[in-house]
């Protein structure tokens, strides 16, 4: 019989499988298993900020952190667009989180930067280095009930899927949100 501490591991299947705010919401977990203080930002979103840091014991504010769950490599302009939102916020650190990992130009304009980028390879290996009863939890985080169907970044709710107007079943499909016609967000395939 294999000991369960073997066969629980968080993997990179899962972090692709994952919707952009269930990502976001493993990456504040795992901020917090390293011992720090997290408060993820409220809806709608402003910035490239999606989780804040906090000074152990107070709420002042100590680091930003980004999370990144598209099929491509972050490139510089997110990176950059990180930059300025530290600025404005008044922090001199931050964190990117991407499952599809950066560019080489994004990853060393983070580090002049001091923004320390964490692929998705890269999460799961340090996963997988917790003890079994905190992968365990993370793995629970990560597979909670829905953590597929997007979420609308706008209203913070799950988004449908929807076809536009004449089109055939498989084409012409995007997500759309549950708001819809008060709130326009969608997203599309690709």
């Amino acid at each position: 019989m294999i000991p369960r501490s073997e066969v629980v591991s968080f993997n990179y299947g899962l972090l692709r499988a994952m919707e952009w705010r269930r990502f976001e919401i493993v990456c504040a977990e795992y901020l917090r298993c390293l011992g720090h203080e997290v408060m993820e930002e409220r809806f709608p979103r402003v910035d490239a900020v999606g989780i804040n840091i906090l000074s152990s014991g107070s709420s002042r504010l100590f680091s930003v952190s980004g999370c990144v769950a598209t099929g491509e490599p972050v490139d510089g302009s997110y990176i950059s667009a990180f930059v300025k939102t530290m600025e404005k916020r008044r922090v001199i650190e931050g964190m990117v989180f991407s499952v599809c990992g950066f560019t080489t130009r994004a990853a060393r304009f983070a580090e002049r930067h001091r923004i320390a980028v964490v692929d998705g390879e890269l999460l799961c290996s340090r996963v997988n280095t917790f003890d079994l009863q905190m992968r365990t939890a993370m793995i629970d985080v990560a597979t909670d009930a829905d953590y597929t169907t997007p979420t609308c970044p706008t209203c913070g709710i799950k988004m449908v899927l929807r076809r536009k107007a004449g089109s055939k079943p498989g084409q012409g499909e995007f997500w759309g949100c549950m708001n819809y016609p008060r709130c326009r967000h969608i997203m599309t395939f690709g």
